[in-house]
């Protein structure tokens, strides 16, 4: 009994291994050209391929530095672009300081969604200590399986097959 229940959990492993990879960006947009504007955090679309979630994010980025009037021969606006695969990720910022940055923002990633808003709040917490007033700005993941959890998502991508 030991060993196909042994085996099972094996296939199933072996199962997820090769399920559909899922892709997304989250970048970071301000005004090339005013440092006093506001930050945007971008996150792709979920259960994105590769190409999908490079392409979402390339028409986001040109949209917005056409809306704030940047040349084509000047510096995209979209800053500090983090690749994702199979992955979530939390951004946390401390409140206290009036205003997001590139600087001030901490980034988590986890494939777990359940435990990546509290580590995004504990590091930002220990960065910028308890009187920074952390919060969550944003959380993410690349497929929206991942937000039911662990058993959720292995379940979901056995049945996938």
């Amino acid at each position: 009994m030991k060993k196909i229940l042994s085996a099972l959990i094996l296939s199933g492993l072996a199962a997820t291994a090769s399920a559909a990879d899922t892709y997304g960006y989250l970048a970071f947009w301000q005004n090339p050209s005013d440092s006093s504007d506001v930050l945007h955090i971008k996150t792709t679309r979920e259960n994105l391929n590769q190409l999908d979630a490079s392409n979402e994010l390339a028409a986001y980025c040109r949209g917005q530095d056409a809306l704030a009037g940047v040349q084509k021969e000047q510096a995209t606006g979209c800053q500090s672009v983090m690749p994702l695969q199979n992955t979530c990720v939390a951004v946390a910022y401390p409140r206290a300081h009036n205003r997001m940055t590139t600087e001030n923002v901490v980034v988590i990633s986890s494939p777990l969604f359940k435990n990546i808003h509290q580590t995004a709040i504990t590091q930002c917490s220990k960065k910028f200590g308890t009187e920074g007033q952390c919060a969550i700005e944003a959380s993410y993941c690349t497929s929206s399986d991942y937000y039911g959890g662990a058993i959720k998502t292995l379940w979901s991508r056995i049945t996938s097959l």
